[in-house]
């Protein structure tokens, strides 16, 4: 039992390590060597700082310290995707930020000045950005997406919900450890899962599509 939970603790630390340094990578990306001076003023001292974002350039003034990075971590998954694709899906219309969602001229639009100030507009940038990267997104309405995992499974999913993309997400980014080193090897056809407080079903529906 000693080494379970020893080998589960040392994972969980190569993660958090892992992160850190994405972070790091993202936040160099994303701001140049100039958040180094300025990351400081704004997570110490919480002294709003202007930052030039690249690999678009756009302007924009940071009130807290997680927004600030959670948007560098969004620009940084579209660099890793290659130069030309964050120009296919981001653009810039007047003073907003728009993602192109899948392969549909529909625009998911944020307002550039809350960027800077609204946590909840940053995630929910970011977690778009993290649809189209990880999903294929199928058709766009005025309300939801439809979007395909890679294992076969679709999923509605209602536009700037910060809780609907956890469950199409969960073997990426929700919780990828639990379902890649338990989940996938425990469930097998004609198992019996039980999904206590399932939230959205994200296991319960994937332990189904196995024949569980």
């Amino acid at each position: 039992m000693f080494r379970i939970y020893a080998k589960a603790l040392i994972k969980a630390l190569m993660m958090s390590i892992k992160q850190k340094i994405e972070t790091f990578n993202a936040l160099r990306t994303a701001y140049g060597l100039n958040f180094l001076v300025k990351l400081p003023a704004l997570c110490i001292m919480r002294k709003p700082v202007y930052v030039k974002t690249n690999p678009i350039n756009l302007n924009i003034r940071f009130a807290n310290c997680a927004t600030l990075i959670m948007l560098s971590r969004a620009f940084y998954k579209f660099v890793k995707l290659g130069k030309n694709q964050y120009s296919k899906y981001m653009v810039i219309v007047h003073d907003k930020l728009c993602l192109r969602i899948g392969n549909s001229e529909e625009l998911e639009c944020l307002n550039v000045k809350s960027l800077g100030e609204n946590l909840r507009e940053v995630l929910s940038l970011y977690s778009t950005i993290l649809l189209i990267i990880y999903t294929n997104v199928l058709s766009v309405n005025k309300e939801t997406l439809l979007i395909k995992t890679g294992d076969g499974i679709y999923w509605h999913i209602r536009r700037r919900s910060l809780d609907d993309v956890s469950a199409p997400l969960l073997p990426f980014i929700s919780e990828p450890y639990e379902y890649h080193e338990w989940f996938e090897k425990i469930v097998k056809e004609n198992t019996v899962f039980v999904d206590v407080g399932a939230f959205l079903g994200g296991y319960a529906i994937r332990a189904a599509k196995k024949g569980g």
